[in-house]
């Protein structure tokens, strides 16, 4: 919890600025594959620090898009009385995702990619 402390005693210098907290991360494609249980453990407990001493601080739980694991990454959500925001990253690839040369073609290469089945 020391560490903890230190992260909330910075963030205290900041009263009125909203910080969204990404804790353990794109945990469905680290090297080790988390335990389930131990995974939303932790999360719990970090989301009641932070919620209980640190009001503007928002838990993002945040999986990655795509998971080597093969795992239903439901089965690592903590829960809605912990999470308040759900964050997904999305990474480019040629398999995934149309040519995109420029960011103003994006909004029709995702209407192009929701077409996609999988």
């Amino acid at each position: 919890a020391a560490y903890l402390d230190e992260i909330s005693a910075e963030l205290a210098k900041y009263p009125d600025m909203p910080v969204y907290m990404r804790f353990g991360a794109e945990f469905d494609v680290w090297t080790n594959m988390a335990d389930t249980e131990s995974y939303k453990a932790a999360f719990r407990y970090v989301a009641d620090y932070f919620h209980a001493k640190s009001p503007k601080v928002a838990m993002v739980w945040s999986p990655n898009y795509v998971s080597g694991w093969y795992t239903d990454i439901n089965d690592f959500y903590p829960g809605d009385d912990c999470v308040d925001w759900v964050g997904v990253s999305l990474d480019h690839s040629d398999s995934m995702m149309p040519e995109c040369d420029d960011i103003e073609q994006l909004p029709r290469a995702e209407s192009q990619l929701s077409k996609r089945t999988y």
